[in-house]
């Protein structure tokens, strides 16, 4: 279906969009499978959500994405503020028509671009456009070493959840430690990873993990930013640098929102190993879009998660030339807001920040679209100023008329 375009006095174009990657042939479909997903928020609010965050940098390549995240009014106020939206999206709205969508494009021969490996029962072999398991080598913790130059890996081994608990038990293993799902799952947002920096914590891993067959025990760096950069690589292995985000994480390790386009000493070499990492990754036959989350401390830079899919700054940072260039603001933040306004009342609240210049949505998902309970309404999108502390104290005024950050 294609929708007429509503008039925009402003005009916000990535660098460049994802179907100049794969083409228009090919389907994009960013969501984790529905039953088997892997380490990920439990929240479904969260997976629906990111089914829209990408709408705004893939041209005219179609996706699949939740009925939720693509109503005619969210859709309208991308729009509006100058996001061009693909014309022709595949929207859900259960499961059985999730499941629908995936053996439509089988019977139709058509290749699907899946950021998140699925169970063969959900999508076999020959749906996938990058290959399922170079998806799942690429992206398995385990694999670290084989693609990272040896100088910027953290120490690290694998051993067995029966030995990390004994270990643990024993005061063999203990605080400051990272530990990390080793079985191969996918995972983001920090799920699937315990930092560990007190005795209760490595206890409290002993429960976290229980589930998980091989445990990765890697060192706790001392660290001062936490920057994730990010490439594109297109199939003739042409690698484009798109920048960097620092991100913001919580206490636990759970991935809050960043800050676009930062500096920090060592970037330049550490952006230089991360296309080395990238070049890697090609040759085992992956295309596509790749964040690598490196900290620093004062002397060295070590890369402890490889993540080959869209980010979820990976927008941001495609968008953030434009967006520097029309509004003039030197601070960029990816963040994401929750409501419990009626909804209209919400889109209301979200174009007045809009007027203000504040605010550029990417995803915005309507509650009533659901059968499950939600916290309200829940926006993605970019915060934008000339100072992080004005940004700060335009997210307390947000949260005081109602828009909370997540």
């Amino acid at each position: 279906m294609r929708q007429e375009r509503t008039s925009s006095l402003k005009e916000i174009k990535p660098i460049f969009t994802l179907d100049q990657i794969y083409g228009t042939d090919l389907i994009y479909n960013p969501r984790p499978s529905i039953e088997d997903h892997g380490h990920f928020a439990d929240d479904p609010v969260v997976n629906e959500t990111l089914t829209g965050r990408e709408l705004s940098i893939l041209g005219e390549m179609p996706v699949v994405c939740r009925d939720a995240v693509c109503t005619t009014p969210a859709l309208n106020i991308l729009e509006k503020i100058g996001l061009k939206i693909p014309p022709i999206r595949y929207t859900y709205r259960n499961t059985e028509e999730y499941l629908q969508l995936l053996q439509l494009f089988r019977e139709k021969d058509q290749r699907v671009v899946m950021q998140y490996p699925h169970p063969k029962k959900e999508v076999p072999k020959d749906l996938y456009w990058v290959k399922p398991d170079v998806i799942e080598y690429v992206n398995d913790k385990n694999k670290i070493d084989e693609l990272v130059p040896s100088d910027y890996v953290p120490e690290r081994k694998t051993i067995s959840y029966k030995q990390m608990k004994e270990e643990i038990d024993n005061k063999e293993l203990t605080a400051p430690v990272v530990l990390k799902t080793g079985d191969g799952e996918p995972t983001a947002g920090g799920f699937g990873v315990k930092i560990c920096t007190t005795e209760e914590d490595m206890h409290e891993a002993i429960e976290f993990f229980k589930q998980t067959p091989e445990i990765i025990v890697e060192q706790h760096i001392d660290y001062h930013s936490n920057i994730c950069v990010q490439y594109a690589c297109n199939t003739k292995g042409e690698i484009t640098y798109l920048g960097n985000t620092e991100q913001i994480v919580s206490e636990g390790g759970n991935h809050k929102g960043s800050w676009v386009n930062v500096t920090a000493d060592m970037m330049d070499e550490a952006s230089e190993a991360g296309k080395e990492i990238m070049k890697n990754a090609y040759e085992k036959g992956y295309v596509g879009i790749a964040g690598f989350d490196v900290v620093f401390t004062d002397t060295h830079f070590y890369f402890i998660d490889l993540n080959f899919r869209m980010n979820a700054s990976t927008g941001a940072l495609l968008l953030s030339e434009s967006i520097y260039n029309t509004f003039g603001k030197d601070e960029i933040r990816l963040n994401s807001w929750t409501s419990n306004l009626e909804f209209d009342d919400m889109l209301e609240l979200l174009e007045k920040y809009i007027e203000k210049e504040w605010i550029i949505p990417l995803s915005i998902f309507d509650p009533r679209y659901v059968p499950f309970e939600t916290d309200g309404a829940r926006v993605t999108g970019l915060i934008i100023a000339d100072s992080k502390d004005e940004i700060n104290s335009m997210l307390e005024e947000m949260a005081q008329d109602g828009l909370v950050t997540s």
